[in-house]
């Protein structure tokens, strides 16, 4: 996939996307990716947003070919979507994501109606990360589940070259909060060759992850007590529905963030972890970085998709570490020129702003440090108080 040309408008930037996809040396390709420039029918050639989605799915291809066709569709068919408010934006997503998962239970449904015990156990066992950016007015609106991930790329004052900086987390089970909120749940987390994987039930539990049929006269269909699957939320993996609680033990509920762009972004990376798990954050900038060079010297004899690269560069890895390369898919947006956005908000309550992980980080140490810096007063106090 290449996209050349130049996008702005209401995008609030001139952006070149690319993107790319290899099977490695799986059975099946399970990932999915898409792009999307959506124009106004009023005014033709001007596009109101940009979309960009990875999608990696387990169990089978078909929950990431489901959600690449429909949740793009859940989101933007949602009126907060069209919000000039961020916090409206992302609420949009979050349900869209919820949306798209309440879809594929009623597909499988719907389908679970003329299909065999074996079949429905087909259709229950696929799930898919999502791991998306909207690009509009100037702003990133991200939503994201599983252990694909986004990686932006910033040139600081001073600096000829890039820096990574990550975006998402991933969801994996090895997290502490998501391992905190698996334990409550019932859900076991066991590891596997040095992997923590979600077993698909536990003890006293089983009854309320079974699948059932819809005939009567079938038993439900239960799953093996065994640990298979790495990530602590997704979309899909029905099997995780709890009657009991009324939810979906691995969950579909995503990480919604804003990025507020400037001119010292560069590039932006949405990638399974095809290539994730063998290339660093930084590497792969790097890797973008220099692509870009030598388009900008050399396009008129040699160009080079940035995408296609950066997969090249994950077989490549995958093969010198003597391991079976995963299914890896990537799309790459470079930035030519960011507009700032004369809607951009300062404050807004319940929005969770991100430009780095660095940002974040600093952040939760500075307010780590004041905490510390306050308990040692209050001691201090109370220690006079107490002479």
């Amino acid at each position: 996939m290449n996209l050349s040309p130049h996008y702005k408008s209401r995008l609030g930037a001139e952006v070149r996307v690319t993107g790319h996809s290899h099977q490695g040396q799986t059975k099946r390709q399970e990932d999915a990716i898409d792009v999307a420039f959506h124009s106004d029918s009023d005014t033709p050639g001007e596009s109101l947003y940009a979309f960009f989605g990875v999608f990696d799915g387990h169990g089978g291809p078909e929950a990431a070919v489901f959600v690449k066709k429909h949740l793009i569709r859940h989101i933007t068919d949602n009126y907060n979507f069209w919000s000039d408010t961020d916090s409206r934006i992302l609420r949009a997503i979050k349900e869209g994501f919820l949306s798209v998962q309440e879809s594929l239970w009623m597909e499988r449904q719907a389908e679970s109606r003329a299909a065999s015990s074996s079949s429905t156990r087909r259709l229950s066992c696929p799930g898919t990360t999502a791991t998306i950016a909207f690009l509009k007015n100037s702003k990133l609106y991200i939503g994201h589940v599983g252990n694909s991930g986004i990686v932006v790329g910033v040139q600081e004052p001073g600096s000829h070259f890039w820096r990574a900086k990550k975006v998402t987390e991933e969801h994996t089970p090895d997290k502490l909060p998501e391992r905190e909120r698996m334990r409550r749940s019932g859900l076991a987390v066991k590891s596997t060759h040095g992997i923590p994987r979600v077993v698909s039930y536990q003890g006293k539990t089983s009854k309320d992850l079974e699948v059932e049929e819809e005939k009567d006269d079938e038993a439900p269909v239960s799953f093996s007590n065994s640990p298979f699957l790495p990530l602590a939320r997704s979309l899909g993996d029905l099997w995780s529905y709890c009657r009991e609680k009324q939810d979906f033990l691995v969950s579909p509920v995503p990480d919604t963030f804003v990025v507020e762009l400037d001119d010292s972004f560069k590039c932006l990376l949405l990638a399974t972890d095809g290539l994730w798990s063998v290339v660093s954050e930084q590497d792969a900038v790097d890797t973008v970085f220099h692509a870009e060079r030598s388009n900008q010297l050399y396009h008129k004899r040699k160009w080079v998709n940035p995408s296609k690269k950066l997969v090249k560069q994950a077989m490549a890895e995958w093969q010198g570490r003597r391991l079976r390369a995963d299914n890896t898919s990537v799309i790459t947006v470079v930035f030519d020129k960011v507009m700032r956005s004369p809607t951009n908000e300062q404050g807004e309550d319940g929005v969770q702003r991100v430009s780095s992980k660095e940002e974040f980080m600093d952040q939760y140490w500075k307010a780590l440090i004041i905490a510390l810096i306050l308990v040692g007063i209050f001691y201090v106090v109370i220690s006079v108080f107490d002479a």
